[in-house]
């Protein structure tokens, strides 16, 4: 149970009635309380009486109601809110309009509400709503004011408020009592919350065995939901069906199975909505978050590459600071040491990631808690091995490049491309423990965006078949060094003489050579013979080179000058450095060839050897 302990350990120490700001979402919402999308506000003065009502916009709607244990894990059946609800539960002219009879569900509502105010925890505000409702005049008062709409017949019409029936709305209420110091939106007031949370304890069942805390208290028989979103009603923990067999044969008592106290249950599960409302990632079919326990920021490595996470430090890198890979590894150390300074050494951090394994109900695909120190430890272990020079699509139509670690689900997504969701959970599980807990990247995985990005013809857009092997250079990269050690430039190592990474070097100048020509000569929409090529040179690098340079021949006659005695230059360079038998030997090559491709390509690209070498 040691995940229900560190949510509800996060619960006390992030949330303080006192400072809850609804509009930053800085900390979780009160114990027994849920949220809900509202359609339409109500409001009354304190005597009850109807004052206007307004339809609510999709940006105003979320709204914070008290619940019961029962009303808050409803479904199909009837169960009724405390305070705010449907208008099928509070308005008491409901059949009138809609001919549906709504007599039980109103009787729930008049008794849960009835209850709070005959407690000692009741107040003015509450007792006003519940005055103006017993005067069954809701429906009349909404279509008077124009918030509802009704046929010649006085029927509802099949008019939606932010595409919910006006028959299903939903109603929040604000109540003003002329007292300047008191909120009168009820979803939003602090008293109404704490009165809540005393009357809903004083009525506490059933005591028993906590597991959770090891204490003897009143204990949860129904777990929450929505926490993936608002509309979520998978559970982690669902209720024991005691008419089946979810226990029976074993054990005597439901409560034997699983024994959880109200308030550890309530603050574990608003720990978690909270959480994965605030900085959770849907991952395909899974949504994931990593958090620190007191509160302290976290680098959101599950959700974005080093760029965004870092904030733009590793852009524009040049190689007056030292070479890109030395520049970017100062830099990497400098923006790890503040997230270092601000965990501290007492930290703890917690990684969970849900997904549903059916329709009502969660299973927890993903969990692991280390200190902060271990976490960081692993974090810059990742990015020091697992980063390339890759094209930002974000900004200025991908002409922009970032040096560092692209995010998981690009590296899921460069493997395998937009398929179905469950190929893509699945692979970006297998590269969370890499990042997380420091293990080897998979080398499938990495053969699979390696493979993709050797075939440009599979894409439909140039600029995305870049990203793709950008990508797969990085997770390139991080292999060769997870299984050899080997630490692979960005910049361009014209002293490397691997026999496929000097076949992607002359690919590249040969391509750029074509580009050159053809931009020259006003038809730089045309593909190049080394992209059409691309595939099969890596499966036949000697005779395919063949293909291409022979292909090149036009091309070269139409350079001129300096532009022709560069590129011919620069190809001969390549092709000395091989040996005979390397460049003649015609089988297939090996991932370097991406990376020999890719930064001679780039080398090209930088404005500043251009220049020199025009």
């Amino acid at each position: 149970m040691s995940w229900i302990s560190d949510l509800y350990e996060t619960y006390e120490s992030n949330f303080n009635m006192d400072r809850l700001d609804f509009k930053t979402g800085r900390m979780p919402l009160p114990i027994s309380h849920t949220t809900q999308q509202a359609q339409i506000e109500i409001f009354l003065d304190k005597r009850g009486d109807f004052v206007t009502a307004e339809a609510l916009d999709k940006e105003n709607s979320k709204t914070v109601i008290p619940v019961t244990e029962d009303s808050a894990s409803r479904t199909s059946g009837a169960c009724a809110h405390p305070l705010e609800d449907k208008l099928e539960y509070i308005a008491g002219d409901f059949e009138k309009y809609t001919g549906i009879d709504n007599s039980k569900k109103h009787g729930m509502y008049l008794e849960e509400l009835s209850g709070w105010c005959e407690s000692p925890y009741s107040c003015r505000q509450i007792e006003a709503v519940r005055e103006y409702v017993e005067r069954n005049s809701m429906m009349a008062d909404l279509v008077r004011s124009g918030v509802l709409k009704v046929s010649e017949e006085g029927r509802l019409t099949n008019d939606k408020i932010n595409n919910i029936d006006q028959k299903d709305c939903f109603i929040r209420f604000s109540v003003d009592t002329a007292d300047p110091g008191e909120e009168t939106a009820l979803y939003k007031s602090k008293e109404v919350f704490r009165r809540y949370i005393d009357y809903y304890g004083s009525k506490s069942g059933k005591e028993a065995l906590c597991y959770v805390s090891g204490e003897i208290k009143p204990c949860s028989e129904k777990h929450g939901a929505k926490i993936r979103s608002a509309g979520d009603k998978a559970k982690l923990i669902s209720a024991n069906d005691n008419s089946g067999f979810t226990y029976r044969g074993r054990l005597s008592e439901a409560d034997q199975v699983l024994s959880i106290g109200y308030d550890v249950s309530q603050k574990a599960h608003s720990a978690l909505r909270w959480i994965m409302e605030k900085q959770g990632f849907n991952a395909g079919e899974m949504k994931i978050a990593a958090w620190e326990i007191s509160g302290k920021e976290v680098p959101e490595v599950l959700s974005e590459g080093s760029d965004i996470i870092f904030q733009g430090k590793f852009e524009d890198l040049k190689e007056k600071e030292g070479g890109i890979d030395e520049a970017y590894a100062r830099r990497l150390r400098s923006a790890c040491r503040g997230y270092r300074e601000n965990l501290g050494n007492n930290s703890h951090i917690v990684v969970m990631g849900v997904k549903a394994a059916t329709t009502g109900r969660l299973s927890i695909s993903f969990y692991h808690k280390m200190s902060g120190s271990r976490f960081m430890e692993n974090i810059e272990k990742w990015y020091s091995t697992c980063y390339w020079s890759i094209l930002d699509m974000r900004r200025e139509k991908g002409k922009r490049r970032f040096t560092g670690s692209p995010p998981l689900m690009k590296m899921a997504e460069a493997a395998f491309g937009n398929r179905n969701s469950k190929v893509l959970t699945s692979t970006y599980e297998r590269l969370v423990p890499c990042i997380i807990l420091g293990r080897r990247i998979p080398k499938d995985i990495v053969r699979k965006a390696f493979l993709r990005a050797v075939n440009p013809a599979s894409y439909d857009s140039t600029v995305q078949w870049q990203v793709d092997v950008d990508t797969a250079c990085a997770m390139i990269r991080k292999l060769r060094y997870d299984m050899k050690k080997e630490e692979w430039s960005v910049s361009l190592d014209r002293n490397e003489k691997d026999r496929s990474y000097l076949f992607g070097r002359l690919l590249a100048a040969a391509r750029k050579l074509e580009e050159v020509a053809l931009y020259l000569d006003k038809e730089n929409t045309r593909s190049t013979s080394a992209e059409r090529y691309f595939n099969q040179f890596q499966k036949k690098p000697a005779s395919t080179w063949k293909t291409v340079r022979n292909n090149l021949e036009p091309y070269i006659l139409k350079l001129k000058g300096k532009n022709r005695t560069y590129y011919e230059r620069e190809i001969m360079a390549i092709t000395d450095m091989f040996d005979k038998e390397k460049f003649e030997d015609n089988s297939r090559l090996s991932e370097l060839f991406l990376l020999g491709y890719d930064s001679q390509y780039m080398s090209y690209n930088d404005s500043r050897e251009e220049k020199e070498n025009a």
